[in-house]
């Protein structure tokens, strides 16, 4: 979780203790390192943008972490919105949801790029007849090292702007924030810019060398997924289940160590057995739920890279399915743009004419509806349910798994590669709110 101090008192710097799992990030008073902060907490740099960063506390004030001043505010959500009316006025109302159930609720206003006077003035008058104070706002020309930023006035240019002088400065390098390096499974300086984030979901053209060789329910020729692999399904033999948990566990454990995990994921899919073994993780829901699981920790990045991958060269069903598991698993790092964007994604393309659509009487149904769940989680603000039923089914069957083992190989693996203080503290954290 992301704290700041109050900007508009003298108090020192948050402490950077925090309870074991759990990972506070100070950010101090300094409101150059907040506004650099903002790419790490999007999962990418905007630009020509009006951002939004709530402030507030929980309402049980016991909920405040040990070690952390009662003037301090967490940081959250943080919501991005084109510079048109529209989407500013969508942004701030999502936000205002949000954080509806919170005390001490303000927001900080973030222009990247372009002057927005009047957009601003829009917000300012939405977050304060929502009870939503404005603390202040900013404009940078970029989200970069060096980058200028200055406070602009809350109430139209001319509103006091000569009563005063108005802070100005320079960015530090947002790669280098302490948010950058403590975002679930994200190394520092990883930080694609907007364009990089858009493609991030787009499909590609099958690689050359893949082409004829990949099952037909990556091609989107096939819709019986659901019959092959029991997409959502608990279908098939418990051990077998059980070796496909160590088999998974085993192959993230390896994958996080390439440093070119797409090429690696298209080179391994050369093989059928591979591709066919993938499926079944993505559309098996044992393994699915083992694979949110593993996505809380220091392997998430590479359980997202995985299901981007899969995500960009798979069609119709398969795809749709490795979109709504890379949902689950950006809410569990954090990434909260990205999981909105990954679930809105299945819905549009799934209701375009010539999509593969939803064969009557299969579970693929079940598919769009972790869709529908996940997006209006993001856009009400509501308790991640869904992405914590998942984790308390994910932790059951590994320990399962380790009991059915009973060897020490497979519980040094499994021990490696699931973190138990990050599967408790996200899964408390799903549990009261979604994780932005």
């Amino acid at each position: 979780m992301t704290y700041t101090s109050d900007n508009r008192n003298s108090s020192p710097p948050i402490p950077s203790g925090a309870p074991q799992g759990r990972t506070n990030v100070d950010l101090g008073d300094d409101t150059a390192a907040l506004i650099a902060a903002v790419p790490a907490m999007l999962g990418f740099r905007p630009e020509n943008s009006m951002v939004f960063l709530g402030l507030s506390r929980p309402a049980d004030d016991r909920a405040t972490p040990s070690g952390i001043r009662p003037t301090s505010s967490e940081v959250g959500p943080v919501v991005r919105a084109d510079l048109v009316e529209g989407a500013v006025t969508g942004a701030a109302k999502a936000l205002i949801r949000a954080n509806s159930h919170r005390t001490d609720r303000s927001v900080i206003i973030l222009v990247v790029g372009g002057d927005a006077g009047p957009l601003v003035d829009t917000a300012v008058r939405l977050f304060r007849s929502a009870g939503h104070l404005p603390a202040a706002a900013f404009l940078a020309t970029d989200l970069c090292a060096g980058a200028s930023w200055w406070e602009i006035p809350l109430d139209g240019s001319g509103q006091g702007a000569g009563n005063r002088d108005w802070p100005i400065g320079a960015l530090p390098d947002p790669a280098s924030s302490p948010a950058a390096g403590h975002t679930a499974g994200r190394d520092p300086g990883e930080i694609p810019d907007q364009a990089a984030f858009d493609r991030l979901l787009d499909k590609e053209p099958v690689p050359q060398h893949l082409r004829g060789l990949l099952p037909a329910c990556w091609t989107g020729r096939d819709h019986g997924v659901a019959g092959d692999y029991g997409v959502a399904g608990e279908d098939g033999d418990v051990g077998e289940t059980s070796q496909d948990i160590v088999a998974l566990c085993g192959f993230i454990d390896h994958l996080a160590t390439v440093d070119d995990q797409d090429a690696t994921l298209r080179t391994l899919l050369g093989d059928e057995d591979a591709a066919r073994f993938i499926t079944r993780v993505c559309c098996r829901e044992p393994l699915a739920r083992v694979l949110v699981v593993l996505s809380t920790g220091p392997f998430g990045k590479t359980v997202q890279n995985l299901l981007a991958g899969t995500a960009r060269i798979a069609r119709g069903p398969l795809r749709y399915r490795a979109l709504v598991l890379l949902s689950m698993a950006a809410w569990c790092g954090s990434g909260g743009v990205l999981a909105h964007r990954a679930a809105h994604r299945v819905l549009v393309e799934s209701d375009r004419p010539g999509s593969p659509g939803v064969p009557a009487g299969q579970v693929t149904g079940g598919t769009l509806q972790l869709a529908r769940e996940l997006v209006a989680t993001a856009e009400q603000g509501r308790p991640a349910g869904v992405i914590a039923r998942m984790i308390d089914g994910g932790v059951r069957d590994i320990d399962d798994t380790l009991v059915r083992a009973g060897d020490e190989g497979v519980g040094e693996l499994l021990g490696r590669v699931v973190d138990r203080d990050s599967v408790s503290v996200v899964r408390n954290e799903l549990g009261r709110r979604a994780r932005r």
